[in-house]
């Protein structure tokens, strides 16, 4: 269980790292964030995750208009 849990938490930094903090911005640019690691029953690994963009529409400052003008690929369901 050690060697799976530090596994996919190297896993998870390098995709952080490199492809979410890259200069490419896949998701825009990443001011801050926040993620937790938690464990179903049957021990598998999961992130929950918040993450801050930069000139991303504010809730209850933008109006409908600027906050559907936002990329649409910003949104993951």
């Amino acid at each position: 269980p050690i060697t799976c849990t530090r596994y996919f938490d190297h896993r998870f930094r390098t995709f952080l790292n490199t492809v979410l903090k890259s200069y490419h911005h896949p998701i825009g640019k990443i001011q801050d964030f926040f993620y937790r690691v938690e464990f179903q029953q049957r021990g598998s690994p999961h992130v929950h995750m918040i993450v801050w963009i930069e000139n991303a529409p504010k809730y209850l400052e933008n109006d409908n208009q600027e906050i559907e003008a936002f990329p649409k690929f910003l949104w993951f369901s």
